[in-house]
């Protein structure tokens, strides 16, 4: 099995009124996919995100707008910006149900077709602090990926 680069990102939550809310999240991607075949960038990267929350439980929509500093051994653009906005709906205390939609600049400077996506998933909370997530992320233009299965592991601090 061969396995892509392995990103950390960490998300600090500083405006909290209840219904709406405000977090930044930084993030380093981490170069441990060969990226001689393609599974990597082969070199380290940071990213950061503005992400505001409003909260109609047990709905919640999201939007986040990213900057990544997207170092690579592939010649790719270097800065790239992202927007996507999506939601969440608690179908029970435990399980959600999460989609999402959004585009970014387009890292092959040769194409000027902005990548965009839509992403549907759900997470199961373990715990409070706790939750697996599982989803499914397909392209909607061209550049983007036809498709990805994409896991995930969330713990608060």
């Amino acid at each position: 099995m061969v396995f892509p680069d392995f990103n950390v990102e960490m998300k600090y939550t500083f405006i909290n009124s209840g219904k709406i809310s405000f977090a930044i999240k930084p993030g380093l991607l981490i170069p441990t996919g060969n990226w001689h075949k393609g599974l990597g960038c082969g070199l380290f990267s940071a990213s950061f995100f503005l992400v505001n929350t409003l909260n109609f439980s047990p709905i919640m929509v999201h939007t986040n707008l990213g900057y990544l500093h997207n170092a690579n051994r592939h010649g790719d653009a270097l800065n790239i910006w992202h927007i996507s906005t999506g939601g969440d709906w608690a179908v029970k205390e435990k399980f959600h149900f999460v989609a999402n939609t959004g585009l970014e600049k387009n890292p092959d400077k040769s194409d000027d077709e902005m990548p965009a996506f839509a992403l549907a998933g759900l997470y199961y909370l373990i715990t409070p602090d706790c939750e697996l997530a599982a989803g499914c992320k397909t392209g909607i233009t061209r550049p983007e990926s036809d498709f990805s299965v994409i896991l995930g592991f969330t713990f608060r601090l």
